[in-house]
C-alpha cells in the first residue's frame, strides 16, 4: 500500500509560519507519519492537484492500494481527485459549516465529505458535529495524533514532584519576565520604562531563564482569539497576586513577535501590582530544553473556547503533568476530575472562524471565570500540601492519555479505516515482515563493520589477563573470545547467504539503463571511483555510514539512493516527478536503509528541517533550474555542520560538441537551460558557503556514446544501433589493455560527460 500525505506547511516553512492559519496540521502530519509508515510506503507531496493522481494511477497499474491523507481543513482539501482521499482535520465548534459563500462549494463541508465518503478527525465531539450534518451512519473516525509514546518517557512513576528545583532554560529568542511587579504604573509615561525593563530587545539573543517553585505552563498563539489567553493570565494574577513562589510560563507560538509584543505587555501591565511571576518566552526550544520545561512544570494550563485536540496539553499530560483546563470539545475525551482541576464552561453563539460574513451559526464555550480562579487556588493547595493527591493525578493523566492518543490506539483505529478501503490483514503482515527483515540486514551489517575493532579490543584485554598470570581469567577470556568469534562468523555467513544482491546491475552514474551488458559499464564506473562496496564509498572520498542521513535531491531513477540504502543509512528522496519518486520508493522497499522518506517537490524549496542531513547528493540538477544559487542555498540550509556534498553537472566541453546534433528541446525547460563551466561550477559551490574538497571529471565513454546516439537517431531503448554496440565493444577492449586505465583518465579529463565536486559545509 502507498499512502500519500500533504499539509500546507513543511519542515522548511513551518518555523516562519508558527501561529499562521492551519499551521498545526503540519505537526499532526509529522505525528501520524511514524504510525502510517508501519502500514505502507509514505510519500509526501506539495501539489495535490499535480501529483496525487499520478501516483494513484501508477499504483493502480500494479494493483497496489493507494490512499491520499490530506492534513487540511475540508474547505482547503482538493476535490477533483480520482485517488481515494481522507481529509484529516481538527474541529472545535458545535456544528460544521453547511453554508456556501465566496463561490467556493467547499465552504459547505458536506460537499467534501460527500465527494470522498469518509473523514478522520481527532475527537468524539467533532465526530458528533460531522454526523449531525451527514447522518448518524457517515464513516468518520476520531483518531488523535499519537503523542503519548514520545512523552511518557518523561514521566517518573512515584517520583513526580509538584515543586521544581531551580533549573535553567536556554533558548534563542525573546524573553518577557514580569517578576515582582508589585508596584502599579503611576502614569502613561511610565509605560515605556515598564516595557524596556522587562523585555529582551534582540530576538537573536541567547537567553537563559531561571525557574523554580510551582510552575504553571501554557502554550498558545496570542493572535488566536480561540485560545482565550487573557482569561488565563487574569485568573492567574488575581489568584496569586500575593504569592511569590508561583510562576506562569507562557510559551508564545507566533512567528512575528513584534506583532504581539505590545499586546502581551499591555495586558499584563494592567494587572500590576502582583507578587507572582509571569514569564513569556518567544523562540525555539530544542528537544532537550522543551523536555526540561515539561519535567520542570507542575501543571499545564488551558482556557480555550474550544480545542480540536490540543497537542501541548496532550504532550504535558502524557508526561504526567495534571491540568487546569475545561472538559469541553476535544478535551472531553481525556480531561476529567481525576487528572485535572476542571474549569466550568457554558455555550455561547459564535461564527465559524473562516466565515467572512461572521454569521452566528455555531457555538463555542465561555470559561466560567470564578471556576478558573478557584481551580488555580485548589491546584496550588494540592501542589503545596497534598503530594499524594498530586501523584495520583499525575498517574491518572498518563493513563488517560494512553487510552486517548497512544500509538497502539491510533494503529487500531487506522486499521478500521484501511479495511474500509480494501486493505487486508495479510498486506499489513507482509509489509511489517519486510521492515523486520530490513532491520535484521542492518543489524548484521553493523556487526560486520564493527566486529574487527571489538575482536582486537578483546585480544588486548586477553593479553593483559595473561600478563597478570590469572589462569581462571585466562581460560574465561579465551573461551569467551572463541565464542564471540564464532558468533561473528555465523553472522557473516548469514549475511552472505541472505543478503540482497548488491547494486551491480545499476552501477552507471550517468544512465541507469545502459545499452550493453554491465561489464563495460561496471569497469568504467569503478575506474572512475564509483560504487566502492569494500569501503562503502559512493564515489571515492564520499563514504556512506549506517548513521548517515542521506538526501538525494532530484533523485530520478538513478542507483545512488540504492547504494546509500544498502549501507544502512537513512535515505530521503526528493524529485519533482511523482512517478520517479514512487519507483525509487518501490526499489528501496526491501533495502537495508534504516528508514526511507520521500517528497515530491522542487529541490529549490525542500520540505526538510534545517541542519538535519549529513550527506547531500545533487546529481545533474543545477543545469535544469533557473537559479542554481537558490537551489544550492537550500541544500546548504538542510546540511548539518560538517555535512558532505556530492554535486555533479554536465561538462561544457561535451555539451558544446553535442549542441549542433541535439534537438532544440534539449536546451529548453524542463531539460538543460544552461551550461556550467568548470571554474563557474567551483565558484557556485564556494559562493554557497561550502569548501571544495575534490573536483573530479568522468564519463568520456558516455560523451562519445551520446554523440553516436544522436547520430543514429534511435530511441533510448534496445535494440541498440550497431554503431553504439561497436563503441561499447571498442571501449571494453581499450580498458582491458595495460594502458587502458591511464588513457581513460586522460580522456575523462579532456572531454568528460560530467564533472563532480565533493564539498563540505564548515563545522562552525
Amino acid at each position: 500500500m502507498v499512502i500519500i500525505v500533504h499539509s500546507l506547511e513543511t519542515k522548511a516553512s513551518i518555523a516562519a509560519n508558527i501561529g499562521a492559519k492551519d499551521y498545526s496540521y503540519y505537526f499532526v502530519l509529522e505525528k501520524y507519519r511514524k504510525v502510517l509508515s508501519t502500514f505502507a510506503t509514505v510519500i509526501e507531496i506539495r501539489n495535490p492537484e499535480r501529483d496525487v493522481d499520478v501516483i494513484y494511477h501508477e499504483c493502480q497499474a500494479r494493483d497496489e492500494l493507494c490512499l491520499f491523507f490530506s492534513f487540511t481543513p475540508p474547505f482547503k482539501t482538493a476535490t477533483e481527485l480520482q485517488c481515494p482521499t481522507i481529509c484529516v482535520f481538527a474541529w472545535e465548534y458545535a456544528t460544521v459549516p453547511t453554508d456556501t459563500w465566496g463561490g467556493d462549494l467547499r465552504n459547505d463541508w458536506r460537499t467534501v465529505f460527500s465527494k470522498y465518503g469518509c473523514a478522520v478527525t481527532h475527537s468524539n465531539f467533532s465526530v458528533r458535529a460531522v454526523r449531525q450534518a451527514m447522518g448518524k451512519d457517515f464513516p468518520v473516525w476520531s483518531i488523535p495524533a499519537p503523542v503519548w509514546d514520545d512523552y511518557i518517557k518523561l514521566y517518573k512513576k512515584g517520583g513526580t514532584s509538584a515543586q521544581s528545583q531551580v533549573f535553567d532554560l536556554s533558548f534563542k529568542g525573546v524573553l518577557l519576565d514580569f517578576q515582582g511587579c508589585d508596584t502599579p504604573s503611576a502614569s502613561e509615561e511610565s509605560k515605556t520604562d515598564f516595557i524596556e525593563e522587562r523585555s529582551s530587545q534582540n530576538d537573536d539573543a541567547e537567553i537563559t531563564v531561571h525557574l523554580k517553585g510551582i510552575i504553571y505552563t501554557t502554550v498558545f498563539n496570542p493572535n488566536d482569539g480561540r485560545k482565550n489567553w487573557m482569561d488565563l493570565v487574569w485568573g492567574f494574577c488575581w489568584a496569586f497576586r500575593n504569592v511569590e513562589d508561583v510562576t506562569l510560563v507562557m510559551k508564545l507560538a507566533y512567528y512575528d513577535f513584534e506583532a504581539i509584543r505590545a499586546m502581551v505587555i499591555h495586558e499584563i501591565k494592567k494587572l500590576a501590582p502582583f507578587k507572582c511571576r509571569v514569564v513569556a518566552l518567544h523562540g525555539y526550544l530544542n528537544d532537550n530544553d522543551y523536555a526540561k520545561l515539561i519535567t520542570g512544570s507542575t501543571y499545564i494550563v488551558n482556557t480555550a473556547h474550544g480545542e480540536g485536540q490540543c497537542l501541548p496539553l496532550m504532550e504535558y499530560m502524557s508526561a504526567g503533568k495534571p491540568a487546569v483546563a475545561p472538559a469541553h470539545t476535544a478535551m472531553e475525551d481525556y480531561i476529567n476530575n481525576d487528572n485535572a482541576f476542571v474549569v466550568k464552561s457554558s455555550m455561547e453563539w459564535i461564527h465559524w472562524p473562516h466565515d467572512p460574513r461572521q454569521a452566528l451559526r455555531t457555538f463555542r464555550y465561555r470559561i466560567n471565570w470564578e471556576s478558573l480562579y478557584n481551580a488555580y487556588l485548589e491546584s496550588y493547595h494540592v501542589a503545596k500540601n497534598d503530594p499524594v493527591r498530586y501523584s495520583l493525578m499525575s498517574a491518572c493523566a498518563v493513563e488517560s492519555l494512553k487510552k486517548y492518543c497512544s500509538e497502539a490506539v491510533v494503529k487500531k483505529r487506522l486499521k478500521i479505516v484501511f479495511r474500509k478501503h480494501g486493505l487486508k490483514n495479510k498486506d499489513v503482515l507482509i509489509f511489517n515482515l519486510r521492515k523486520i527483515w530490513r532491520l535484521a540486514f542492518k543489524s548484521v551489517q553493523l556487526l560486520r563493520t564493527r566486529h574487527v575493532n571489538l575482536l582486537l579490543s578483546t585480544r588486548a584485554f586477553f593479553r593483559k589477563a595473561v600478563n597478570a598470570r590469572s589462569p581462571r581469567l585466562h581460560n574465561f577470556l579465551r573461551n569467551g573470545y572463541v565464542r564471540l568469534k564464532k558468533l561473528f562468523q555465523k553472522g557473516d555467513a548469514f549475511y552472505r547467504k541472505t543478503g540482497v544482491q548488491e547494486p551491480h546491475q545499476e552501477i552507471d552514474p550517468n544512465v541507469s539503463s545502459h545499452p550493453e551488458g554491465p561489464d563495460t559499464i561496471s569497469v568504467d564506473a569503478s575506474l572512475s571511483g564509483w560504487f566502492k562496496q569494500e569501503t562503502a564509498e559512493l564515489i571515492e572520498g564520499f563514504k556512506i555510514l549506517p548513521e548517515d542521513v542521506v538526501l538525494d535531491a532530484g533523485c530520478g531513477d538513478s542507483p545512488f539512493s540504492y547504494f546509500c540504502a544498502m549501507q544502512g543509512a537513512e535515505v530521503i528522496l526528493t524529485d519533482i516527478d511523482a512517478k520517479k519518486v514512487l519507483t525509487m520508493m518501490e526499489r528501496l522497499k526491501d533495502s537495508r536503509a534504516s528508514s526511507v522518506k520521500a517528497f515530491v517537490c522542487d529541490a529549490s524549496s525542500l520540505p526538510i528541517r534545517s541542519v538535519s542531513v549529513s550527506k547531500i547528493i545533487a546529481m545533474e540538477i543545477l543545469e535544469h533550474v533557473d537559479d542554481p544559487k537558490t537551489l544550492l542555498k537550500d541544500l546548504v540550509r538542510v546540511g548539518k555542520p560538517g555535512a558532505q556534498y556530492l554535486i555533479t553537472v554536465p561538462d561544457p566541453v561535451a555539451e558544446t560538441v553535442q549542441k549542433d546534433l541535439l534537438p532544440p528541446v534539449y536546451f529548453e525547460k524542463p531539460n538543460h537551460v544552461r551550461m556550467i563551466g568548470r571554474q563557474e561550477f567551483e565558484q557556485l559551490v564556494m559562493d554557497a558557503g561550502l569548501v571544495v574538497e575534490q573536483h573530479k571529471y568522468y564519463g568520456f565513454y558516455w560523451s562519445i556514446w551520446w554523440i553516436f546516439f544522436w547520430a543514429c537517431k534511435q530511441d533510448l531503448c534496445p535494440p541498440w544501433h550497431p554503431l553504439l554496440q561497436s563503441w561499447t565493444e571498442t571501449w571494453k577492449r581499450l580498458l582491458e589493455t595495460e594502458q587502458g586505465p591511464i588513457i581513460k583518465k586522460i580522456l575523462d579529463n579532456f572531454m568528460p560527460k560530467s564533472q563532480a565536486i565533493i564539498a563540505r559545509k564548515p563545522s562552525v
